[in-house]
């Protein structure tokens, strides 16, 4: 059942990075394409938009999210899931502080607030989520 759910999470984060896509990074002078990694977070960049894989929770951001700059206020959604279904896909906010290659990121969504540090090409981890 453990290695099911994390493969299901590893195909859901894979379908919408590769939706987030359709630019290359040889199509526009400038155009962004990173990832960032941490203790149960990974996040894929692509221009300034971002799909964040975090433990039971995929969430993704349409624009604003751009890791040239020291600061990040952006707004997009998040689904939270594990073992037989997910929630519906909700507001998240999602703000970090970039110092050199380490992102300090809090998400608030749905009356939470989550914490994570990540460091610049770095491949995250997380661990499967599963309700009985």
């Amino acid at each position: 059942m453990k290695l099911g759910m994390t493969v299901i999470f590893t195909g859901i984060f894979l379908s919408l990075n590769a939706m987030a896509g359709g630019i290359s990074s040889g199509t526009l002078p400038g155009y962004i394409e990173e990832t960032w990694g941490g203790d149960h977070i990974q996040i894929s960049v692509r221009g300034d938009a971002a799909i964040i894989g975090l433990d039971c929770a995929v969430g993704r951001v349409q624009s604003d999210f751009n890791t040239q700059q020291s600061k990040i206020d952006a707004v997009g959604t998040i689904v939270f899931g594990g073992g037989p279904g997910f929630s519906p896909e909700m507001p998240a906010r999602y703000q970090a502080k970039i110092k050199q290659n380490k992102m300090f990121l809090k998400i608030t969504a749905g009356g939470t607030v989550q914490t994570f540090v990540l460091s610049e090409n770095v491949q995250g981890v997380n661990y499967p989520c599963l309700n009985p």
